[in-house]
C-alpha cells in the first residue's frame, strides 16, 4: 500500500531561499572528487570573495602540518586551479602526486610553505577553523627572528665584508 511506502521516508520542507541556494550551487563543486572544478565564476571574483573561497578550500581540505599548508585532492586540475587563485595574492606553492596505498589511487597535494607565503596567507586568506589558525599563528610566532649582525653589509650598493684579521701567508 502507498502507506506502507512512505513508512521509512521523510518529507522535506524547504523556504523558497533555501531551495534557490541548492538550485544554484555549481555542479562542479557536486561532482566526484576526480572531476571536481573551481567554478569560472570564481576566477572573475575580487580579492576579498576570492579569498573566502580559498578559505573555505582549506577549511575543509586542507590542514596546517609541521611547517606547511596543505589540501589535498584527486583532480590534478582542481589543485591547479587553487594555485592559480592562491598567486591572485602572491602566494608561491607546489603541487605533488602521491600513491596512496590505502586507497590505491594517486592523489594530487598543494603544499604552500615558507615563512612569506605563510604570512601572506594568514594575512589575506587565513582559516576559519580555530585549531588550524591557531596551529598557524602559533608556528609564526615561533619563525619571527630577530635581525641578525651579518658579517656583509651594502653600503653605496658596494659589498663590504668584516674582516677580523689579516695575515700574511708564508
Amino acid at each position: 500500500s502507498e502507506k506502507d511506502k512512505m513508512k521509512n521516508s521523510y518529507r522535506l520542507r524547504l523556504s523558497q531561499k533555501i531551495l534557490e541556494f541548492f538550485e544554484n550551487i555549481d555542479k562542479e563543486l557536486l561532482t566526484k572528487s576526480k572531476n571536481r572544478r573551481v567554478p569560472e565564476k570564481v576566477f572573475w571574483l575580487g580579492k576579498k570573495e576570492t579569498a573566502a573561497f580559498i578559505k573555505g578550500f582549506f577549511d575543509a581540505e586542507g590542514c596546517f602540518g609541521n611547517h606547511d599548508i596543505d589540501a589535498c585532492s584527486a583532480s590534478e586540475f582542481l589543485m591547479k586551479q587553487i594555485q592559480s587563485l592562491l598567486l591572485k595574492f602572491e602566494i608561491n606553492s607546489s603541487i605533488y602526486k602521491n600513491f596512496e596505498k590505502t586507497k590505491k589511487k594517486y592523489r594530487y597535494r598543494l603544499h604552500i610553505y615558507g615563512q612569506k607565503n605563510l604570512k601572506i596567507f594568514q594575512d589575506n586568506i587565513g582559516f576559519s577553523h580555530s585549531k588550524k589558525k591557531e596551529k598557524l599563528e602559533k608556528y609564526l610566532k615561533r619563525m619571527v627572528q630577530k635581525p641578525k649582525n651579518s658579517l656583509l653589509k651594502f653600503h653605496n650598493n658596494v659589498l663590504w665584508a668584516k674582516i677580523n684579521s689579516v695575515s700574511k701567508k708564508k
